[in-house]
């Protein structure tokens, strides 16, 4: 490879680590001469004297020149093994909060346009898997007002009573009635640990079939509610969600049939979850 090919190079790199072009030609300059004054620098990097005086304490506060107080004053670049991984460390630190942030808006944005649409009245919506349903689900279930049914395997259930305690105390304080259907699968450990006070309070009921049903649901108000395939954890896979009052009149007497033959939950270990 040709030196003027390296050099080129050696900029791009500069440039994609956050300089500007005439900040990597004269950082360039001063690793190459070791020490150098204004007027070498910019006979060397071909940046005009006046660009190198008002670059140089740019660099300096990068970490990435140093000022030698010599008669007439010079420049060093800091050892490129400390400047450049410095400003490798910057450069993937405001990657990794530019992911974070293009997450939470594309988050926002597609919450947004959910709410939107049943706030228009539309009657079925697809929610899609993974986080989004996670924190859709506890929005629906704050705004409760009366009651929330849910059929799930005891995993979900351990999950939801382990990660959103607080938020069930405030349902029952506030009158909410809970009642969770349980169903057996070989993939889960059926035991679940309850906390204390879930147990003793007549508002949140848990009663258990053995065998898995067709679907997976949530009925919050008896207004509204979610379909899921059951052999999903919460996570996974989309879930339907309606408000159609044909289609919750359905879904709840479904709940209310298998209710009905279901037996009460026999696992109900008491080690609290929570302090």
């Amino acid at each position: 490879m040709g030196m003027k090919k390296a050099k080129e190079e050696a900029i791009e790199t500069l440039q994609h680590l956050g300089l500007t072009f005439s900040q990597s030609r004269i950082y360039l300059s001063l690793v190459n001469s070791g020490e150098a004054t204004a007027k070498i620098i910019s006979k060397m990097s071909g940046v005009a004297r006046a660009e190198v005086y008002r670059t140089i304490p740019t660099l300096q506060k990068l970490g990435l020149a140093e000022k030698v107080l010599t008669i007439p004053i010079k420049f060093k670049a800091t050892p490129p093994k400390e400047g450049l991984a410095f400003l490798l460390k910057q450069k993937n630190m405001k990657h990794t909060e530019l992911q974070e942030k293009t997450t939470k808006l594309i988050d926002e944005f597609t919450e947004s346009k959910e709410t939107k649409l049943i706030e228009e009245g539309t009657e079925f919506v697809i929610i899609p898997e993974g986080k989004m349903h996670r924190r859709w689900i506890v929005k629906r279930r704050s705004k409760t007002q009366k009651s929330v049914d849910v059929f799930v395997t005891p995993g979900a259930l351990r999950y939801e009573i382990h990660n959103d305690f607080e938020q069930f105390q405030e349902l029952l304080e506030k009158g909410v009635k809970i009642r969770y259907l349980v169903f057996s699968s070989s993939e889960i450990k059926n035991e679940v640990k309850i906390n204390p006070y879930l147990i003793k309070n007549p508002d949140f009921q848990i009663r258990s079939i053995a065998n898995v049903p067709l679907v997976a649901t949530v009925v919050f108000d008896n207004k509204e509610g979610v379909l899921s395939n059951p052999t999903n954890n919460l996570l996974m896979g989309p879930k339907l969600w309606s408000n159609n009052p044909h289609f919750i009149a359905l879904v709840q007497n479904y709940f209310e049939t298998v209710w009905k033959t279901a037996k009460e939950y026999k696992n109900r270990k008491t080690k609290a979850l929570v302090d």
